[in-house]
């Protein structure tokens, strides 16, 4: 919504909505996991968004398509929402090992 059309409201709905999403799934047990069919998704945000919810869970399969996005999209909410994933993945795997 942001990228496209400078919608800053639109785009706080729609990330309110990925909550609900997210959170329903976690109260339903079944978990983040049937989020993955989205890391497949030919958009890149929605690829980035999935891959930012799962990277904990499934950093084997995510991080790959985390880092694609970073490295072929421009700097839009994708490539911010990948990068970011991966910093913070990173950096938390860092002090871990510290």
């Amino acid at each position: 919504m942001h990228d496209e059309f400078c919608d800053v409201d639109g785009e706080t709905q729609v990330a309110r909505l990925t909550e609900a999403i997210v959170k329903t799934l976690e109260e339903s047990g079944a978990g983040r996991t049937p989020l993955a069919v989205l890391l497949d998704h030919p958009d890149a945000g929605v690829r980035a968004w999935a891959g930012a919810c799962l990277i904990y869970i499934l950093p084997d399969r995510v991080v790959p398509v985390l880092h694609e996005i970073t490295e072929k999209e421009p700097a839009n909410s994708a490539h911010f929402t990948a990068y970011f994933a991966l910093f913070r993945w990173e950096r938390e795997a860092k002090q871990g090992s510290a």
